[in-house]
């Protein structure tokens, strides 16, 4: 990655996330998201077409690439995604994370400016040259102004109700929850139902990436996103199938507001979580 640390790496992951161009796109973010994390993890060579299907886009064990390809065209989408932004607001930014063709692994670089503008035919004569620098000059001018004006916009106040649904790996890595995906799935889509179904005010999923990976402490993660809820989801194997708890917390005070515990026999399917995520969010859709 040319020398880029890993936390510049997720800084600029959790920007690109965060973006207008991948707002309302959760799967491509799951996607890129996906690439990224190998490759921080040195698992590169993990990010092959049939693993995306299974663990990005929920295809089942029967799935096969050369008949089905949601992969190839969703990644076609993703680097358009990523040219749109680095067209727009971001710009300026130095570190580039695109998914080149005929790949799913995602290049990292370090750039050392923002992409020059192109250069004008040269002119005959001392005026020509001049004209032409003036034109070089407006030119880098304008497309700074027009960066700037893209990428600032007033902050939006977050609501004090607001929660963050977070899975239980990401805050506590020595606990005895199994590290499967299905927490982190269950987290997200409960998240949507809450402000979709309930119209509780969430925090945007891509804007909780930052922390994924990580072992942060709940009270941080609330003082980072100026917030005094977490929902904790977390996902335990027993003797009779899987138990799903899930915590609403007041990290500032450390007390335990509402907590949820249903048992399932399974969450294998995207169906069966999508059901187990629209029970937990009724559960805390009237919380404080």
């Amino acid at each position: 990655m040319n020398g880029i640390g890993e936390e510049r790496v997720r800084e600029q992951l959790a920007k690109i996330l965060a973006s207008k161009e991948f707002e309302n796109s959760e799967r491509l973010c799951r996607f890129l998201q996906f690439g990224v994390e190998a490759l921080l993890r040195g698992e590169q060579d993990q990010v092959k077409e049939y693993l995306i299907g299974k663990m990005v886009f929920d295809r089942n064990a029967d799935y096969d690439p050369r008949i089905d390809p949601i992969v190839r065209v969703e990644a076609r989408r993703l680097r358009k995604k990523l040219d749109d932004y680095y067209v727009g607001v971001g710009a300026l930014d130095v570190v580039r994370i695109q998914v080149p063709k005929g790949s799913y692994v995602p290049e990292i670089q370090l750039v050392e400016s923002s992409p020059g503008v192109p250069l004008l035919e040269e002119s005959k004569g001392a005026r020509g040259q001049s004209w032409k620098w003036i034109a070089i000059g407006l030119g880098c001018f304008v497309v700074i102004a027009v960066a700037g004006f893209l990428a600032w916009k007033p902050a939006a106040a977050v609501p004090q109700n607001a929660i963050a649904v977070i899975p239980a790996r990401w805050l506590w890595a020595n606990e005895d929850f199994p590290a499967i995906r299905h927490d982190e799935d269950l987290a997200e889509r409960i998240a949507t139902n809450l402000s979709k179904r309930h119209q509780k005010p969430v925090i945007s999923w891509p804007t909780i990436q930052r922390y994924r990976g990580r072992t942060v402490e709940s009270k941080a993660i609330a003082k980072d996103l100026g917030i005094s809820r977490l929902l904790i989801v977390a996902v335990r194997v027993e003797a009779d199938g899987l138990r799903v708890t899930t915590y609403l917390i007041d990290p500032n005070l450390g007390h335990k507001l509402k907590v949820s515990d249903k048992r399932s026999s399974a969450l294998e399917t995207p169906a069966d979580r999508e059901k187990a995520a629209a029970l937990i969010a009724a559960d805390f859709a009237g919380a404080p």
